[in-house]
Protein backbone atom coordinates (compact mmCIF):
# COMPACT_ATOMS: atom_id res chain seq x y z
CA UNK A 1 0.00 0.00 0.00
CA UNK A 2 1.61 3.45 -0.93
CA UNK A 3 0.22 5.60 1.84
CA UNK A 4 1.76 8.88 0.33
CA UNK A 5 -1.27 10.24 -1.50
CA UNK A 6 -3.24 10.45 1.43
CA UNK A 7 -0.51 11.42 3.49
CA UNK A 8 -0.15 14.70 1.16
CA UNK A 9 -3.71 15.32 1.41
CA UNK A 10 -3.49 14.92 5.02
CA UNK A 11 -0.27 17.33 5.44
CA UNK A 12 -2.15 19.99 2.96
CA UNK A 13 -5.19 20.10 4.73
CA UNK A 14 -3.36 20.75 8.10
CA UNK A 15 -1.17 23.10 6.33
CA UNK A 16 -4.52 25.05 4.55
CA UNK A 17 -6.38 25.25 8.36
CA UNK A 18 -3.19 25.42 9.99
CA UNK A 19 -4.51 23.21 13.17
CA UNK A 20 -1.99 23.53 16.18
CA UNK A 21 -1.31 19.66 15.93
CA UNK A 22 1.42 16.84 17.25
CA UNK A 23 1.47 14.21 14.85
CA UNK A 24 2.10 10.56 16.74
CA UNK A 25 2.85 7.56 15.95
CA UNK A 26 3.28 5.33 12.47
CA UNK A 27 1.96 8.19 10.48
CA UNK A 28 4.20 10.69 12.42
CA UNK A 29 7.31 8.24 11.27
CA UNK A 30 6.15 8.52 7.75
CA UNK A 31 5.88 12.12 7.44
CA UNK A 32 9.18 12.08 8.34
CA UNK A 33 10.08 9.63 5.68
CA UNK A 34 9.78 6.00 7.39
CA UNK A 35 9.03 3.43 5.34
CA UNK A 36 6.17 2.14 7.43
CA UNK A 37 2.56 1.56 6.67
CA UNK A 38 -0.46 2.57 8.59
CA UNK A 39 -4.39 3.06 8.17
CA UNK A 40 -4.59 5.63 10.93
CA UNK A 41 -3.49 9.11 11.43
CA UNK A 42 -2.80 9.86 14.81
CA UNK A 43 -2.12 13.50 16.29
CA UNK A 44 -2.87 15.64 19.42
CA UNK A 45 -4.46 19.01 19.52
CA UNK A 46 -4.93 21.62 21.86
CA UNK A 47 -8.82 21.40 22.78
CA UNK A 48 -9.65 25.41 22.36
CA UNK A 49 -12.46 27.06 20.65
CA UNK A 50 -10.19 28.10 17.45
CA UNK A 51 -8.83 24.82 17.57
CA UNK A 52 -11.85 23.08 17.38
CA UNK A 53 -13.24 25.20 14.79
CA UNK A 54 -9.99 24.12 12.60
CA UNK A 55 -10.84 20.89 13.44
CA UNK A 56 -13.66 20.60 11.79
CA UNK A 57 -12.79 22.69 9.07
CA UNK A 58 -9.62 19.95 8.74
CA UNK A 59 -12.31 17.33 8.86
CA UNK A 60 -14.08 18.70 5.86
CA UNK A 61 -11.25 19.01 4.08
CA UNK A 62 -10.29 15.69 4.01
CA UNK A 63 -13.94 14.19 4.38
CA UNK A 64 -13.65 13.08 7.65
CA UNK A 65 -15.86 11.98 10.54
CA UNK A 66 -15.05 13.89 13.96
CA UNK A 67 -16.52 11.55 16.59
CA UNK A 68 -16.52 11.81 20.15
CA UNK A 69 -14.23 10.15 22.71
CA UNK A 70 -16.06 7.25 24.44
CA UNK A 71 -13.86 6.09 27.97
CA UNK A 72 -16.02 3.90 29.39
CA UNK A 73 -16.38 4.12 33.74
CA UNK A 74 -12.89 2.28 34.78
CA UNK A 75 -12.85 1.15 38.58
CA UNK A 76 -9.98 2.84 40.36
CA UNK A 77 -7.80 0.38 41.78
CA UNK A 78 -4.86 2.99 43.00
CA UNK A 79 -5.78 5.44 45.91
CA UNK A 80 -6.74 8.89 45.36
CA UNK A 81 -3.75 11.41 45.25
CA UNK A 82 -3.21 12.76 48.76
CA UNK A 83 -5.60 9.80 50.53
CA UNK A 84 -2.75 9.02 53.09
CA UNK A 85 -3.12 5.28 51.70
CA UNK A 86 -0.37 2.79 51.19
Amino acid sequence: MNASPLLVKIARALHLVRLETVKVGNAAAAFHGAPVTTLDIDFMFRKTPRNMHKLNVFAKEIDAQILEPYYPEQKNSWPAAGSGSN
